[in-house]
This record gives C-alpha cells, structure tokens and sequence, in this order.
C-alpha cells in the first residue's frame, strides 16, 4: 500500500513530464487494462463514459478475454482526455505514431513503475490486478470484477481475488432495509 500511494503522488509529475506513460498509467491503474488494449485504444471508443473493448475488425483490433465496456470515473475520463490535444491520430494514449504509443505503454511506463513494485516483470498486470481489488474493497461482487477485468471465466477472477472475499463481512439487512427506498 504504501508503494502505491508513492506511485500515485508522484503520477502529476509524470503526467508532466511523460503524458504517453502517464496516460497508460491511468489506464493500468484506475481501469484494469491490458497493455494490447492501451496501445490500440481509440477517442471514438468512448461513449456514455465508457470504453468499448469490443471485436473491432475494421481497426483490427481483437480483444483478449471477452468483450465489455469499461466504466471510467468522470474525473479519470476528464484527465484523460484533457492529453488529446498531444494525439495526432485519434489514439487515447498521446504519441505521434505507434512506435512510440507501444514504448510509452511497454516500456517507459514500466520503468516509471519499477521504481516502486519491484521484481516484477509484469508491471502492468499488478496494476490491473490493484484495480481488480480496489473494485472488491469498494463492494463490488466477483462477477462485477469479471465484467470490468472482461475475464471470460468468473474462475479466472476467482482465482485472483478469492483470497480478498475470505474476511468480508456478511452484509446485513436493518430494520429500515427491508423495503427499497
């Protein structure tokens, strides 16, 4: 935890100084994507506050898992949004071409996150794995992890996260609770 509260301190100012980086670092951390799915990820994706990781074979782009709209918090969307003018192509994560989209997201993304998660190599997957359990820590149900992660198995998710469902209370039902309100 504590890793991650550096991380997250210091994004501003890599935001500053990497937009590209910073770019993917939001969308490893606050939306659980895959590496493939940054670097193809498109503005015209959006819609309703949300992105669509769906089979898109105009733009070739055949998403691992299974299909599914992410929901982005308005603020991330805004801050997000707000690097658009750096993109010349359309693309979310800004960059003047592929090459350096794919460097930003592989490589001077880990780098920066390397900083703090030590000995991993994937980098990223920690991050979307962090989302996966903020996402539980908030309340959310495996099967709404599922949907977010867009895991094509709920065994997959399980897999993962069953450990943080162990110490969950049981909710429970007060006088007032009966009848929805």
């Amino acid at each position: 935890m504590k890793a991650l509260n550096a991380m997250n301190a210091a994004a501003p100012l890599l935001g500053k100084s990497d937009p590209g980086a910073y770019v993917a670092h939001l969308l490893f951390s606050r939306l659980g994507m895959r590496n493939i799915e940054i670097v193809n990820t498109r503005v015209q994706w959006i819609s309703d506050g949300s992105i669509g990781i769906v089979n898109r074979p105009e733009e070739d782009f055949f998403p691992k898992g299974c299909e599914g709209w992410i929901p982005m918090a308005p603020d991330v969307l805004k801050e997000i949004l707000g690097f658009q003018p750096l993109c010349t192509d359309g693309y979310l994560v800004p960059g003047t071409n592929q090459t350096e989209r794919h460097d930003a997201v592989y490589r001077r993304h880990s780098k920066w996150v390397a900083q703090w998660i030590k000995d991993r190599t994937k980098t990223s997957y920690e991050l979307r794995r962090y989302a996966g359990s903020r996402l539980l820590d908030m309340g959310a149900t495996i099967f709404e992890v599922r949907d977010f992660l867009r895991h094509r198995d709920v065994q997959t998710t399980q897999q993962w996260y069953a450990y943080r469902l162990q110490n969950r209370q049981l909710r429970t039902i007060g006088m007032g609770d009966l009848l929805p309100k």
